[in-house]
């Protein structure tokens, strides 16, 4: 008898609890939609929402209480601070732009901040990176439509797994679809 978990004539009757099954995953999915949609909303990066992304090291380190402090200034809304690295001196700031800011301002901002509140621990600004609303709306868009298209081929291959005649349906509208993309 080689390695099993469970024992050959265990007998757990799965079909008789499916009822049970269907109503608890209604009501789990129903409770992440009423989250979605009373809760915060899902919360997008900068990636999709736009923003700021600034990378710092410093000479020496410093805890996240005090940067996260000195940082709280109306010059930087909503800003987030992430260590990594082993040394303790390597961040990420992430805060949504300020109106009509552009990268130089935002850098003379970030340095002026940082300098007053660690005058004996010099930061320097290893990277900035600015991400438009536009961008962020052009990635949501075509994440939206990867995730449509994915489900679709989902669907496909599933009804043509157990469902042979559809199969041949739609390898047939595919191979049309495809000849109709490349003639245009």
């Amino acid at each position: 008898m080689g390695l099993s978990f469970i024992k050959h004539d265990t007998k757990i009757d799965f079909i008789g609890f499916r009822h049970w099954a269907y109503g608890i995953s209604a009501l789990l999915i129903l409770v992440g939609l009423i989250a979605a949609v009373w809760g915060n909303g899902l919360r997008m990066g900068i990636d999709f929402a736009g923003g700021v992304i600034v990378q710092l090291q410093f000479e020496k380190p410093v805890s996240d209480e005090d940067l996260k402090a000195s940082l709280d200034v109306p010059a930087l809304p909503g800003i987030t601070t992430q260590r990594y690295g082993e040394s303790g001196r390597d961040y990420l700031l992430r805060f949504s732009k300020a109106e009509n800011a552009d990268a130089t301002q935002l850098r003379s901002t970030v340095n002026e901040t940082l300098a007053a509140a660690f005058p004996d621990n010099p930061a320097e600004i290893v990277r900035l990176e600015i991400v438009g609303p536009k961008v962020g709306a052009d990635l949501t868009n075509k994440a939206l439509s990867a995730l449509y298209y994915s489900i679709l081929l989902i669907a496909v291959y599933i009804s043509g797994r157990f469902e042979q005649r559809w199969m041949a349906g739609a390898a047939m509208g595919g191979a049309l679809s495809g000849g109709l993309y490349r003639r245009s």
